[in-house]
């Protein structure tokens, strides 16, 4: 399993990982979200939950 660590700007967003099925997920690191709660990294994910791929489309 891959992983990366998503900045946005300097901050820490959070992270996406490839899962064994071969999907992505990104969870928004918790004081991302407390800090910048409008700040969000794509429409279709505003920066309150976690996502997979499947979600997303």
């Amino acid at each position: 399993m891959r992983s990366a660590s998503i900045y946005y700007d300097r901050a820490l967003a959070g992270t996406l990982t490839e899962t064994e099925e071969g999907l992505y997920t990104f969870v928004y690191h918790p004081e991302y979200i407390r800090l910048f709660p409008d700040q969000y990294l794509t429409f279709s994910m505003p920066a309150t939950e976690r996502f997979t791929a499947a979600g997303l489309g």
